[in-house]
């Protein structure tokens, strides 16, 4: 296959593009699973064709076209696959809003760091896995190939680390936290409103809009559970409605 699609199952934005091909009902894709709890994002196979090891990425191998991130993905295969449209020209900003609100909030950050002592306690098994996975793999790399790129990230990482084995050092990553939280509470007010117009993020119609949106409303209430409802009926009702959509069971099924 000519096209290959870079992701992570668990990643928040590889879900976006998860959503598109699903509604698109798009097969003729490889996908490749790149292991971030393994840091092989971090490999220089990876990093030829995505300088910024995130995911997702979408290569072309016939054009040589490279995508590197999910909005770009998504407008690309929604050009050039048929069935559902999802950027309706007529909507199309409305729809280039709601991407960038949704984008605008640091999902790793949030799923990461920890508000307070008692969620640094929750989380605290999960991000050392997650993390201790990646320095080694880091540190495999920076045998091979000591680059500034590497010492940045392995810095990164270990700054999360540091909080978790030492909770008296974790307040700067609290505060951290519950600003971008404050930003994310801030969102949903605004897509709670938004919701009254319609079905849907742009209205009657099921966009690009939805399948940017949807993946940061679930994985907000992954971190923080009902909270994200409360007081906000618009999106409860939302996300019931979605998740009835075979492209969500798809996505989030599987």
């Amino acid at each position: 296959m000519p096209v290959k699609f870079y992701s992570f199952k668990q990643a928040l934005w590889p879900r976006s593009v998860r959503l598109t091909l699903a509604e698109k009902n798009i097969t003729d894709i490889e996908v490749i699973e790149v292991n971030l709890a393994a840091g092989e994002n971090f490999s220089p196979e990876y990093l030829r064709i995505n300088k910024n090891a995130t995911v997702p990425t979408l290569v072309n191998t016939d054009t040589k076209q490279i995508l590197d991130d999910s909005t770009a993905i998504t407008e690309y295969l929604d050009a050039n696959y048929p069935g559902t449209e999802l950027y309706s020209t007529s909507d199309m900003a409305t729809i280039t809003h709601w991407i960038k609100e949704a984008h605008s909030i640091d999902g790793f950050l949030l799923v990461f760091s920890p508000s307070d002592f008692v969620e640094l306690e929750h989380k605290k098994a999960f991000v050392e896995g997650f993390f201790e996975g990646r320095v080694k793999a880091l540190a495999e790399f920076i045998q091979q190939q000591d680059t500034p790129f590497y010492r940045e990230k392995l810095q990164q990482t270990n700054s999360f680390l540091v909080a978790y084995k030492y909770p008296e050092q974790a307040q700067p990553l609290f505060d951290l936290h519950r600003a971008e939280w404050q930003k994310a509470e801030l969102f949903l007010d605004q897509l709670e409103d938004q919701l009254v117009s319609g079905p849907y993020v742009v209205g009657v119609k099921y966009t690009a809009a939805d399948v940017h949106v949807i993946p940061l409303l679930v994985h907000l209430k992954s971190i923080k559970g009902d909270v994200v409802f409360s007081g906000r009926p618009n999106l409860q009702q939302y996300l019931t409605r979605v998740s009835s959509r075979e492209s969500f069971k798809l996505v989030y099924d599987a």
